[in-house]
């Protein structure tokens, strides 16, 4: 749950550029 918010974090940060790394933790 926590790695959900920290996703949302660097999404705000870096929209399109982390977007894709995010998703991709979340679904590891």
């Amino acid at each position: 749950m926590e790695a959900t918010s920290f996703c949302v974090f660097f999404i705000i940060i870096q929209e399109n550029v982390r977007k894709s790394n995010c998703f991709g933790l979340k679904m590891e």
